[in-house]
């Protein structure tokens, strides 16, 4: 598994002030950046969501060098290669092709680890 940081440029706030929309077709997701800028995430259409408390979750799972500089932790939206996630999705889904080209992303807000599978999203700044 490999975890690679996505634009490097936007550092999740250490209180993102999170906000999580879902319906059917599509996930919302909002968030601060360090400047106190907002952000929103779109992923449409995407094939799984999962929500897990910081506690349930090891650190390990979503180690990169880039997030552990400066003494301290930075947060990134992520996307983790080889993912064993996905892996399971893939093989549950064997006439899927769409969920073959999808990828698995992490965002590490401040309680909780907001996971995504999805082949597109996008991300643009609301204020």
């Amino acid at each position: 598994m490999n975890v690679n940081v996505i634009m490097s440029e936007l550092e999740i706030h250490c209180t993102p002030l999170e906000e999580i929309a879902i319906d059917p077709y599509c996930i919302k997701i909002s968030f601060d950046d360090i400047n106190q800028n907002r952000y929103e995430i779109i992923v449409k259409p995407y094939q799984a969501l999962r929500i897990t408390t910081i506690d349930c979750v090891s650190a390990q799972e979503f180690y990169n060098d880039y997030c552990y500089r400066d003494g301290r932790f930075h947060r990134h939206i992520l996307q983790i290669d080889n993912s064993e996630y996905l892996k399971e999705l893939i093989a549950k889904s064997e006439n899927a092709d769409f969920i073959k080209k999808s990828k698995h992303y992490l965002l590490p807000m401040q309680d909780i680890i907001i996971e995504f599978i999805s082949d597109r999203y996008q991300i643009q700044k609301t204020q």
